[in-house]
C-alpha cells in the first residue's frame, strides 16, 4: 500500500462522524485504507446525484475524469485518435485524457485485432471512447459497483464490440495473459492495496502488452509507485506529470462546473465540489498548491 495517498472521493456518501469512525476501527483490522469501505456506496451516491439532477455537458457525468487541456500536447502527439465532433464541451476534455493515456499502446496494437480491459469503467464513456478509436478490438470495461455497470450495460447495449461486467480491481475475474492492453484512469486512489492491484494487472496482460494508467498522488507516492513497478518486473516506458494540463481543463470548465453544483442540495455540495474538482474545492487547491500532481504512466509488461 502506497503512503500519502489522496482521499479525494472520500465523503460523497451522505454518512454520519460516527458511521465513518466506525468503519475505520472496522477496516483497519482488515488492512485497508478506511475510505475504501465505503466506495461502492459513494459511487453510487454520485451516480444517483449525476443522473438525477440531470447534471449533463460537466464530462464527469459521462467519462468521470477531471479532464486534459489540449494546449499542454505542444507536438500534437496521437491526434490521428480523433474525438467525436458532437462530444459535448465538457466531455471532450475527459476523453482528451483518455487519449493521452491509452493512446501509446493503441499506435503499437490497433489494427491487430487487440483486447483491452479498462478497470474501473465508471459509467462508461471513456470506455466507448476507446471501443470507438480502436479499431478491430474488443474492449471490456468493470466496475466494482452494480449499479454502474447496469447503467452501461443500458446505454452502450447496441455495441457488440463493448462489453462490461462487474468486478474487483484487487481480484480481477479474469485467466492469466488475457489482455492485450489495461487502462486505469483516475481511480487507483480508492483501493486497498496497490501491491495486490498491480500484481493483478501484470497476471491479466500477454506478454509483451501494455499498461495505461494515470492517477492523482504526491511526488513521494509516485516514486514509490514506479519502484513498485520495477520490483514487479514491469518496464515504464513514459512517466509524465500532467498537472498543468489537468489544472487548465478544470479551470477552462471552472464556470460551467460552479453553475451545475449550485443546483444540488447544500448538504453535498462540497463533496462533489472535491469530487469533480471544481475551483475552490480542496482538490483544486492541492494540485495548485502542489501537494498533490497528476502523473501518467506507460508500462510495458516483457515478452
Amino acid at each position: 500500500m502506497l503512503e500519502e495517498w489522496p482521499t479525494l472521493n472520500c465523503g460523497i456518501a451522505v454518512i454520519t462522524q460516527g458511521m465513518i469512525t466506525l468503519a475505520r476501527k472496522v477496516v483497519r483490522s482488515y488492512n485497508a485504507r478506511p475510505e475504501t469501505f465505503w466506495v461502492e456506496q459513494q459511487y453510487n451516491c454520485l451516480h444517483t446525484i449525476l443522473t438525477y439532477y440531470e447534471l449533463t455537458n460537466l464530462g464527469f457525468d459521462n467519462a468521470m475524469n477531471l479532464g486534459y487541456d489540449e494546449k499542454y500536447n505542444v507536438d500534437k502527439e496521437y491526434t490521428q485518435f480523433q474525438i467525436p465532433q458532437d462530444t459535448d464541451f465538457g466531455s471532450r476534455f475527459c476523453l482528451q485524457l483518455y487519449r493521452r493515456v491509452v493512446a501509446p499502446a493503441l499506435e503499437r496494437k490497433v489494427g491487430e485485432g487487440a483486447t483491452i480491459l479498462e478497470i474501473s469503467c465508471g459509467r462508461g464513456g471513456g470506455t466507448a471512447f476507446v471501443a470507438e478509436i480502436a479499431t478491430g478490438s474488443t474492449v471490456v470495461g468493470m466496475d466494482l459497483s452494480t449499479t454502474g455497470i447496469a447503467h452501461c450495460k443500458e446505454k452502450y447495449k447496441s455495441r457488440t464490440e463493448l462489453t462490461f461486467q462487474q468486478g474487483n480491481a484487487l481480484a480481477l475475474d479474469f485467466e492469466d495473459e488475457s489482455f492485450d492492453i489495461v487502462l486505469n484512469v483516475e481511480s487507483s486512489h480508492c483501493y486497498a492495496d496497490h501491491v495486490v492491484f498491480f500484481s493483478e494487472v501484470k497476471r491479466v496482460l500477454v506478454r509483451g502488452g501494455c499498461f495505461c494508467y494515470c492517477d492523482i498522488m504526491p511526488p513521494t507516492s509516485f516514486e514509490q509507485l514506479k519502484a513498485l513497478v520495477h520490483h514487479l518486473g514491469m518496464q515504464v516506458n513514459i512517466e509524465e506529470d500532467i498537472t498543468d494540463a489537468v489544472l487548465s481543463a478544470l479551470a477552462t470548465q471552472g464556470k460551467r462546473r460552479k453553475e451545475a453544483i449550485a443546483q444540488l442540495p447544500m448538504v453535498v455540495r462540497a463533496n462533489i465540489a472535491n469530487v469533480i474538482g471544481a475551483e475552490g474545492s480542496t482538490t483544486f487547491n492541492n494540485f495548485k498548491e502542489g501537494k498533490w500532481h497528476y502523473y501518467r504512466l506507460f508500462v510495458h509488461k516483457p515478452i
